[in-house]
């Protein structure tokens, strides 16, 4: 997604300004921009100078291959260069600032971090994984199928206008009136207007009233009158000024005939607000050619002398029944509306000061400002335009819309940081749009508020910003029916609402100690409610499909409990459906990085090293790499993750390793040994829970312990072999013994070393002194164990098997 253009008009290539100062611009005897801009064009390329269409698309695909032109204003101006060679850097192009055939083409095909495309056999539209490595930008929309009938955004962007009028004050808003009833009421100082001729009292002013109809003043239907009536010569009254139809003013001077002067004027509108920004006669502001008005004798009139008497500034304007040229109120130079033939608009205020409000029937709405691109169709609002400026024309619009009802064709809003929302067809219901720019201010950008109170349509892509573990995360959505609020400006985005959602996370970081991991493109879609909020995170809850990458993390699980389990993620993936889906959303609605994702997972599939398991009693590795797959319940939160009610299968190899079956069995497991276990359940939380069904464990051992009953404890040589099955394993968070049962096979041969003679070879009536040369192989199965919570452990169908060749022993026959 692109910012919209700024307010100012694009200069022609020819009017380009370049900055002295700057490094790039020409030296004195160097050629001109414009010659530099035309040279380059005439071999087919775009260069620095330039300005037009071509730029902004330009400054748009920079933009969104995540490169920073700077404003979006068609102006191709030092900030864009840099962009495009650090472009041209990265695509391994000649980094020359110049846009030919080989950047176009790269800049078409950049790499984005997800990419659309409408699946042919079901028309849905799903999400690509990234074509390659890229910084974060936002998504490119889909092409719209042949089913379709959506306008592309990206090309009415491209089309909409850059600016409506290069400057708008208040003069020029009254210029732009067609038809209208004006009524304008202007402060007369009391004192001699004229010298010895004409003379006002206390608290006069000139009123006027005129009729305007296709921007022509009806003189017939215009009138000024003097409250209260000024004094002339000879004790004479003068009430006010009629108008001929011919445009020559008529006097109207009490007890006397009326006098007819003047020679026909202009009849524009224009014409008069030129006047009337002059501080002329009323007879001069109604566009009479006429240099001087005798009163009571051939001494002409100073007009600067009354012009000084008469205070335009604080003239008020009341202008009813207002349309204006070409249907359009505008909105500063920032957009306008099309107005229909319902609308009840009205002017008022005065020069310096100067509101247009009322109630429109829209034919056609447009708003391009810095943050907020609509363009719209019919529609109805409440319009509050206000212009304010000094003498030097320096001021300000601002620009407040409600309760905009519209049919859109596409909007877009965009926030400081480059979030945005992008909305294709819908409808737009109670909308408040607002508009600020500076007058008179070189390069002044407009600054805009976008808030729809409900949107039920397409939102055809956007991106948000949120904090995750390590920072923020951007958030992008792809094309997404939504029926909800909406919001952007300078400091948030939102959407609220039902949508029918295709979404995709670029990376996240999940917070916590017990359990962290990286999300990388991860894509979501289905449809229930959700709320995407720049300030409190993103939360989706319904029937959502969730895909994602795992590239790392960590698990750190429970410390100080019976079992804890400390490991390295080192990537896989995550396929869920989730009836929750929160990142970022902490108590009381504040960002802090958290969360919460609660479904099934259909298929899980994770890579683990330097895997510590540690137990009191049963199963205890250190060290190796192994994988986790299978499916369960999801539950993913900042306290760790829980995978329940499934089958989970994990494969390894480890590189230390011990079981420890109570007292009695102690065998400490070699490296290369392999696990194979299937859990039910698996928490890797604050208090770590484990239910598994199975595990087998086909060990090497370094060393093994058995003791038996009524025996010395036999320990047995380097590379016994150990092949324990567990058909129950349960570890829970409340700490406790283990319950554990299943069986176990133990091979290893025995020496003289490591037994215990006296106690294990007695024999009725004869104690041995003394063996040589024992070579013995040892079998041990016990065909069921288990133990429980509280210690206890039973141990059933125990056969052991010592086969020994003895080449000497000798002892003493007792007596």
């Amino acid at each position: 997604m692109v910012k919209p253009a700024a307010a100012s008009p694009i200069r022609p290539a020819g009017a380009t300004r370049v900055d002295q100062n700057s490094s790039d611009a020409p030296a004195a005897g160097s050629i001109t921009v414009e010659e530099r801009v035309n040279t380059a064009a005439a071999n087919g390329l775009l260069a620095e100078g330039a300005a037009g269409p071509e730029v902004l698309s330009l400054q748009k695909s920079l933009l969104a291959a995540g490169f920073d032109p700077g404003p979006l204003d068609g102006r191709f101006g030092p900030r864009t260069r840099k962009a495009l060679e650090e472009f041209q850097r990265r695509a391994k192009l000649k980094p020359d600032g110049l846009v030919g055939s080989k950047t176009r083409d790269r800049l078409a095909t950049a790499p984005q971090p997800a990419d659309f495309k409408p699946s042919g056999e079901t028309g849905k539209t799903e999400l690509l994984p990234p074509a390659g490595p890229a910084p974060r930008a936002v998504p490119r929309p889909p092409k719209p199928t042949a089913k379709e009938a959506v306008t592309d955004p990206t090309k009415a962007l491209k089309e909409a206008p850059l600016a409506f009028l290069s400057a708008i004050n208040p003069m020029e808003a009254l210029k732009l009136v067609r038809d209208g009833d004006v009524d304008i009421t202007i402060p007369v100082k009391a004192g001699d207007v004229v010298p010895g001729k004409l003379k006002a009292k206390q608290n006069t002013s000139v009123h006027l009233v005129m009729k305007v109809k296709d921007g022509n003043i009806d003189f017939g239907k215009t009138k000024v009158t003097f409250e209260p009536p000024m004094t002339g010569p000879l004790g004479t009254v003068i009430e006010g000024i009629g108008m001929r139809q011919d445009g020559r003013a008529e006097i109207e001077v009490k007890y006397l005939f009326n006098a007819t002067v003047g020679e026909p004027g202009s009849p524009k509108l224009t014409d008069f607000i030129d006047r009337l920004g002059s501080g002329a006669l009323p007879v001069k502001w109604l566009g009479m050619a006429v240099g001087e008005i005798a009163l009571g004798g051939a001494e002409p009139i100073d007009y600067k002398a009354v012009a000084q008497r008469i205070d335009i500034p604080n003239a008020k304007i009341d202008i009813s029944n207002v349309s204006f040229q070409n249907g359009e109120v505008p909105f500063g130079s920032s957009g306008s509306a099309k107005l229909g033939p319902a609308s009840k608009v009205k002017i008022s205020g005065t020069l310096a000061d100067l509101r247009i409000t009322g109630h429109a029937d829209l034919v056609d709405f447009n708003i391009n400002a810095e943050g907020t691109v609509i363009k719209g169709g019919k529609g109805t609002a409440d319009l509050d335009v206000h212009f304010t400026s000094d003498p030097s024309l320096k001021g300000r619009v601002d620009t407040k819309i409600k309760n905009l009802n519209l049919n859109a064709e596409y909007a877009i809003g965009i926030r400081e940081n480059g979030d945005f929302l992008e909305l294709a067809k819908g409808k737009i219901e109670n909308a408040t749009v607002s508009v600020n720019q500076a007058l008179g201010v070189p390069d002044a950008k407009p600054t805009s508020h976008l808030n729809i109170g409900n949107f039920d349509g397409t939102v055809s892509r956007g991106r948000i910003t949120i904090k995750d573990g390590n920072g923020s995360a951007r958030v992008n959505l792809g094309r997404t029916q939504v029926k909800g609020a909406v919001e952007v400006n300078g400091k948030h985005v939102l959407l609220s609402g039902d949508v029918d959602l295709i979404a995709q996370v670029d990376e996240y970081d999940t917070p916590g100690d017990s359990a962290t991991l990286k999300l990388t493109d991860a894509k979501l879609q289905g449809k229930g409610h959700a709320v995407f909020d720049s300030d409190t995170g993103v939360v989706v809850e319904g029937e959502v499909d969730l895909k994602t990458r795992i590239e790392s993390g960590r698990v750190n699980a429970g410390k100080g409990t019976a079992s804890t389990v400390d490991s390295k993620v080192v990537g896989g993936t995550l396929d869920a459906k989730v009836t929750r889906f929160s990142l970022g959303v902490g108590p009381e609605g504040k960002l802090d990085g958290k969360v919460d994702i609660q479904g099934t997972a259909t298929s899980v599939d994770l890579g683990f090293q330097g895997l510590d398991i540690g137990t009191k009693v049963g199963v205890a590795l250190k060290g190796g790499a192994g994988r986790v797959t299978g499916s369960a319940d999801l539950n993913l939160t900042n306290s760790g993750i829980g995978l329940s009610n499934g089958k989970l299968r994990f494969k390894g190899a480890v590189q230390d390793g011990k079981v420890n079956l109570g007292t009695n069995i102690a065998l400490d497991i070699k490296a290369g040994s392999t696990v194979d276990a299937v859990m039910t359940r698996a928490i890797f939380a604050d208090d770590s829970e484990f239910d598994m069904s199975s595990l087998k464990v086909d060990a090497t051992l370094d060393s093994a312990s058995v003791s038996l009953p009524g025996h010395d404890t036999l320990r047995f040589n380097d590379g016994a072999k150990l092949k324990l099955v567990l058909d129950r394993l349960q570890v829970a968070k409340e700490g406790g013994t283990p319950t554990a049962s299943g069986s176990l096979e133990l091979q290893a041969s025995v020496n003289s070393k490591q037994i215990d003679l006296q106690a294990l070879a007695k024999l009725p009536g004869v104690a041995l002194t003394g063996f040589d040369g024992l070579d013995q192989n040892f079998k041990l199965k016990l065909g069921r164990f288990s133990i429980e919570r509280n210690g206890t452990f039973d141990v059933k169908n125990v056969a052991f098997n010592l086969e020994a060749t003895i080449r000497h022993f000798g002892g003493k026959i007792l007596n």
